[in-house]
C-alpha cells in the first residue's frame, strides 16, 4: 500500500500577535457575498444571525475599513454585499492559500523522493515503534 507524506498549514491573518481572520472568516464573507444578506448567510453556515453580525463588526473595528454595505427594506427586502476592499481582501487571501498549496505540493514530492514514508530504517518499526519509550 503506498503512503504519502503530505504538508499541512492554516493560513491567517494577525495584527500585533492576535488573529484577525483566516479561512473561516474568509467563508463568513463569501457566503454573505454569495447570499446578498447576513441573515441568509448565517443559516447557510449554521450559524446565528447575532454571531456572524459580531464578526463583521469586530473585523472593521480591527482592521479599520468598511466590510459590508447594508440597505434595509425596499424592492430587494433588504440585504448586504461586501465591500469593494473586502472583495479585495477575500482574493487576497486565497491567491496565497492557493501559492502556499502549490508550494506545498512541490516540497511535498521533494521530501517523497528523499524518503520513503512507511519502511522503517533498521529496527522492527517505523516513527511509533522508535517513540516508545520516549513518552
Amino acid at each position: 500500500m503506498s503512503k504519502t507524506l503530505v504538508f499541512r498549514y492554516k493560513v491567517w491573518l494577525e495584527l500585533d500577535g492576535l488573529p484577525v481572520i483566516g479561512p473561516g472568516g474568509i467563508e463568513i464573507l463569501k457566503v454573505i457575498d454569495q447570499e446578498g444578506s447576513l441573515k441568509g448567510a448565517a443559516k447557510s453556515l449554521g450559524m446565528s444571525y447575532n454571531f456572524v453580525w459580531n464578526y463583521v463588526r469586530r473585523l472593521e473595528n480591527i482592521l479599520d475599513i468598511k466590510i459590508i454595505e447594508t440597505w434595509r427594506g425596499g424592492a430587494r427586502h433588504g440585504g448586504a454585499s461586501l465591500t469593494d476592499k473586502a472583495r479585495k481582501l477575500v482574493e487576497l487571501y486565497e491567491s496565497l492559500t492557493d501559492e502556499v498549496e502549490r508550494l506545498a505540493k512541490v516540497y511535498e514530492e521533494r521530501v517523497s523522493r528523499l524518503v520513503t514514508p512507511g519502511v522503517p530504517r533498521g529496527g522492527k518499526g517505523g516513527l511509533q515503534d522508535s517513540r516508545r519509550g520516549q513518552e
